[in-house]
């Protein structure tokens, strides 16, 4: 098995990937003239990149076998699923809940903890993740993010501090992929979405002039949290990083409440807190990427990480027969089609989700530069 270097990337040259934690709960985982403030959104992407931890990867380009994967030295150990020893790991939670937030289904569970205080870590949790899915709904004209796209091209507006921590997260992945993941995609996602419901391709015209509002360096920001944008019908969309944030933000929480044993689904982005009970790690499990897919093929076990899905194996239109992503390129502003399925395993749950964006974006090659690229710039703060 080939070694590779630093970063988790899973990439799947098929259809889709779904991970699920088998061992500990049944969890799958499935972008004019104004006044602006000092400041740049193109800072120092290395300033607001969290964490000092180095991620692991692992790209599997086929799921012939367990032999068809590269990974990095320190990627948790492949294994083939035992149906009987997973069934045996189980555990049931202290507390658990599910609820539909952020377009997706949201889930917690807390191990190891005595019920009542887990429940309550639960709720809190689960509060905190409403909260930022308020504010980050662009569908929502009162959202946070809403206000901002509405005003900020007329004069700087001042966000709170999730905003404030978002927008500089995404600006440093911007950075560093060159573009390849730009949180100001919102003109190209708005204008696909609303083709897509009509079966039909954005004209090429629509798509130049909504490309041309996109770009992460035409955002002003300062350390006082204003911000402004520098063109007219710039947007944010929030959607390739929010539910990492959201899982990251969630672990935050349960931690504050003394939780060691919990894992966090946010529509398939996962944050795992500890170990499950008993003291083993958790067992992530990769399905078949196909629709209706049947046994796991592959199991890894992990702790205290984020483990984060992006690809084009659940939402997809089909038009004149030819399959286009939910993804777009903010660059050229066309749908992708290079990688169906990366994966992305590391400490912080909004950066993971963000680089799985950027990856499928860029391609095997240049996504692995990437992710290499943040390793390095981790290791010299």
């Amino acid at each position: 098995m080939k070694r590779e270097t630093t970063l988790l990337v899973v990439v799947l040259a098929a259809a889709a990937v779904l991970l699920g934690v088998i061992a500990a709960g049944q969890f799958l985982m499935r972008d004019t003239g104004v006044q602006t403030p000092r400041g740049d959104g193109a800072e120092d992407a290395a300033a607001a990149l969290p964490g000092r931890t180095r991620y692991d990867c692992l790209i599997i380009r086929n799921l012939s076998g367990v032999d068809d994967v590269v990974n990095s030295p320190g990627f948790p150990k492949v294994h083939r699923p035992d149906a009987a020893a997973s069934g045996a790991l189980r555990a049931e939670p202290s507390a658990r809940r599910r609820e539909q937030l952020m377009g997706t289904t949201i889930g917690v569970a807390v191990y190891d903890m005595p019920r009542d205080d887990a429940r309550r870590a639960v709720e809190a949790a689960m509060t905190r993740v409403a909260e930022l899915s308020r504010k980050l709904n662009v569908f929502n004209p009162q959202s946070d993010v809403s206000r901002v796209n509405r005003e900020a091209h007329r004069a700087p507006v001042t966000v709170d501090d999730d905003l404030h921590r978002l927008i500089r997260l995404s600006n440093s992945v911007a950075e560093l992929s060159g573009g390849a993941f730009d949180a100001t995609v919102g003109p190209l996602t708005s204008l696909w979405r609303k083709h897509r419901r009509q079966k039909k391709l954005p004209p090429a015209e629509e798509i130049e002039r909504a490309r041309k509002l996109v770009g992460y360096r035409k955002v002003k920001m300062d350390a006082g949290r204003e911000l402004a944008f520098t063109t007219a019908g710039m947007s944010f969309d929030f959607g390739g990083i929010a539910k990492g944030f959201a899982a990251e933000e969630a672990g935050v929480v349960l931690r504050k409440h003394g939780v060691t044993s919990a894992i966090i689904d946010c529509g398939g982005d996962l944050k795992v807190i500890g170990r499950r009970p008993g003291g083993a790690p958790f067992r992530v499990g990769v399905t078949e990427p196909r629709p209706n897919a049947g046994p796991l093929r592959f199991v890894v076990q992990v702790e205290n990480t984020s483990i984060v899905t992006s690809g084009n194996y659940e939402q997809f239109t089909v038009i004149d027969g030819r399959r286009y992503s939910h993804i777009i390129d903010p660059r050229s502003g066309r749908s992708i089609a290079a990688l169906p399925s990366v994966t992305v395993i590391g400490p912080d749950s909004g950066l993971c989700d963000a680089l799985a964006t950027a990856v499928s974006v860029l391609g095997e090659k240049e996504g692995l530069e990437l992710i290499e690229r943040v390793n390095a710039t981790l290791a010299r703060q």
